[in-house]
C-alpha cells in the first residue's frame, strides 16, 4: 500500500507513474474493497482528481477497514484507516473527519500491541495533522489510550516504545496547552529504567540509551540528572571500547578512546543532518558508501611489512575449533585482519544502533530502498522484508537465519540480472554457484576490500564463515545477537547498493 502510494506522490508531474501504479493495482485478481480505495487514493495523490480519486477512496475505505479488522489484517486496518482520513483532511470534508479520527482513536486502542513499531510509528507521525480535527472528546480518549499504552509498555520493560507514546502525549498535550511536565518526568524515569535493565548487554547499550537520554530529555531534566548521565555514558564509551580491543596486545589510552568517540559522534551528527536535510534514504545511502567501515588491505599489508620475523613465521590461520589451516587460494590475508574486522565491528555497530534507535533512519526507510532495487527478485525482496522485520521485533534468530542466505541470494540476483551465469551443470544437475563462487565473480570490478570482507565473515574456513555455520546448523546461539543481526542488516544492503553502482 505505502509503496504505489508514493509511486505515485513521487512523480506527480509524470503521469506513467500513476498509469504504472493504477495499472499494477489493475493486475491484482483479489476481490477486496481496498484495492478500488487504492486506486482512488493514487488517482488524488498523483492528479487531485477529487470526483474520480478522493471520493471513490472514501467510500472504498469504509469497507475496507471494516472487512481488514474481521480478516485480522491489523496492520492493513490501521493503515488505511490513517490513509483516509488524510484524505479527507487534504479535501477539509468534516463529516468524513469526524468519522475517521475516532475510529483511528479506536483501532489504535485495540490493536497497538499486535501492529508492527512502523505502522505504529507512522499513526503517531501523522496525528499531530489530525489532531487539528478532532474534537475535545476525541482527543482526550486519544489521551487515555497513549497513557495506557505507555505504561504497560513501561511494564514489559520496552522502553523504546513506551517513549514513543509519551513523546506523542508531550505534543498532543502542548497543542492542547496542558501541562506535560509528568510526561517529561516518565522520560526520564524510562531512560534510568532502560540503563538499569541494559547492564546484562554490555557497555554499549548503556552507552547508547545515555546518549539518547541526553539528546531527548537535556530541555528539561534538572542538573544533577544531566550530569549523572554524561559521567555514565563516558564510562560506558570507555568500557565498551575496552572490551571490543580485548584481542589487542596493548590497552587503549584516554586519547585513543576519545577519538573513536569523536569519530562516532561525528558519523552520527552527519547522518542526522542528511535524515533531517533530505530524508532517510539519503542517510541510509551515506552509511552505506563509507569505506572506512570495511578493513583496507593496502594500509593492512604496510602495517604487516614492519612486523618481526617471528611474527610473519608463526604466522598461521586457525579455525574456531583450533585446528591450523593454509591460507585459503593462495592469498595472502594480513595477520591484523581480524583485528581490524572487531575495531570496526565495534564502531559500525555503535553508528548502527544509534542512527536506528533516533529514527535517523527508519524502518520504513530500508523498505523504500529494497523496492527501488530493480535487480532483487520478488523473493529477495519477501524474504529481506521478513529479515528486516525480524530485527526489528528483536527476533533475532529468525532474522540470522533469513538474513544469512538472503545475503548470498541478493548476490546471485544481481549477478544473474547482470549476464553472469550464476548456476552450473554438473552430472546433469543444474547447481547454483555458492558464495565463494560468487564472490569470485565480483573481484574484476568490486573493490577487492569488500570482496575479500565478505569472505573472511562469510565464507573462508580462515574467517568467521558465519554463512557455513549457519546453512549446517553449527552457528551457536549466541550468535544470533542484535550486534551480529545489526552487522549482517548492513552487509546486505552495502553489498546490494556496491554491486548495483559498480558492476
Amino acid at each position: 500500500m505505502e509503496r504505489i502510494k508514493r509511486q505515485a506522490r513521487d512523480d506527480e508531474d509524470t503521469p506513467s507513474s500513476a498509469d504504472d501504479a493504477l495499472e499494477e493495482l489493475d493486475k491484482i485478481d483479489f476481490d477486496h474493497p481496498i484495492v478500488p480505495a487504492l486506486k482512488g487514493l493514487v488517482r488524488w495523490e498523483a492528479e487531485r482528481d477529487y470526483q474520480d480519486g478522493a471520493v471513490p477512496a472514501l467510500d472504498a475505505y469504509r469497507d475496507a477497514v471494516d472487512e481488514t479488522v474481521d480478516d485480522g489484517w491489523h496492520n492493513v486496518a490501521v493503515h488505511a484507516a490513517q490513509q483516509a482520513a488524510m484524505v479527507a483532511a487534504d479535501i477539509n470534508d468534516n463529516d468524513e473527519l469526524d468519522f475517521w479520527i475516532p475510529r483511528i482513536v479506536d483501532l489504535f486502542d485495540q490493536h497497538w500491541e499486535t501492529i508492527t513499531p512502523n505502522t505504529r510509528g507512522n499513526l503517531l507521525h501523522a496525528f499531530p495533522r489530525l489532531q487539528h480535527f478532532a474534537d475535545e472528546d476525541t482527543l482526550d480518549d486519544f489521551e487515555e489510550v497513549l497513557e495506557s499504552a505507555a505504561q504497560a509498555s513501561h511494564e514489559k520493560q520496552e522502553y523504546d516504545t513506551e517513549r514513543r507514546f509519551l513523546n506523542a502525549l508531550v505534543d498532543l498535550r502542548r497543542h492542547r496547552d496542558r501541562d506535560f511536565t509528568p510526561q517529561q518526568e516518565a522520560l526520564i524515569d524510562s531512560y534510568n529504567a532502560e540503563a538499569e535493565a541494559t547492564e546484562e548487554r554490555g557497555q554499549m547499550y548503556r552507552a547508547i540509551v545515555f546518549q539518547r537520554a541526553l539528546d531527548d530529555c537535556t530541555e528539561f531534566a534538572d542538573e544533577e540528572q544531566i550530569r549523572e548521565w554524561k559521567q555514565e555514558l563516558r564510562a560506558a564509551n570507555r568500557a565498551a571500547i575496552r572490551d571490543e580491543m580485548v584481542e589487542f596486545e596493548h590497552e587503549p589510552s584516554e586519547d585513543e578512546i576519545e577519538e573513536l568517540e569523536n569519530y562516532i559522534d561525528e558519523i552520527v551528527d552527519q547522518a542526522r543532518e542528511i535524515s533531517q536535510n533530505e530524508f532517510g534514504g539519503a542517510a541510509l545511502m551515506f552509511l552505506l558508501s563509507r569505506k572506512d567501515f570495511l578493513p583496507q588491505l593496502e594500509e593492512l599489508r604496510k602495517t604487516r611489512e614492519g612486523a618481526s620475523i617471528m611474527e610473519l613465521v608463526s604466522q598461521r590461520h586457525m579455525t574456531k575449533e583450533g585446528d591450523a589451516i593454509p591460507d585459503p587460494e593462495d592469498r595472502t590475508r594480513p595477520g591484523n585482519y581480524n583485528i581490524s574486522v572487531q575495531l570496526r565491528d565495534s564502531v559500525l555497530t555503535s553508528i548502527l544502533f544509534r542512527v536506528l534507535e533516533e529514527d535517523i533512519i527508519t524502518e520504513g526507510d530500508l523498505y523504500l530502498y529494497l523496492w527501488s532495487v530493480d535487480d532483487l527478485t520478488v523473493h529477495d525482496i519477501a524474504y529481506l522484508t521478513d529479515f528486516i522485520i525480524a530485527v526489528f521485533d528483536d527476533r533475532y534468530a529468525d532474522a540470522l537465519h533469513i538474513g544469512v542466505p538472503r545475503l548470498e541470494g541478493a548476490i546471485a540476483s544481481i549477478l544473474k540480472a547482470r549476464g553472469y551465469e550464476t548456476a552450473s551443470l554438473q552430472e546433469g544437475y543444474t547447481t547454483p554457484v555458492p558464495l565463494p563462487g560468487l564472490l569470485n565473480m565480483l573481484e574484476e570490478d568490486i573493490d577487492e576490500d569488500l570482496v575479500e570482507y565478505l569472505r573472511f565473515r562469510y565464507s573462508d574456513i580462515s574467517g568467521q564463515r558465519v554463512r557455513n555455520q549457519v546453512a549446517h546448523g553449527r552457528a551457536e546461539y549466541g550468535l544470533a545477537a542484535p550486534r551480529m543481526c545489526a552487522i549482517l542488516l548492513y552487509d546486505i544492503f552495502r553489498s546490494i547498493s556496491w554491486i548495483e553502482h559498480h558492476l
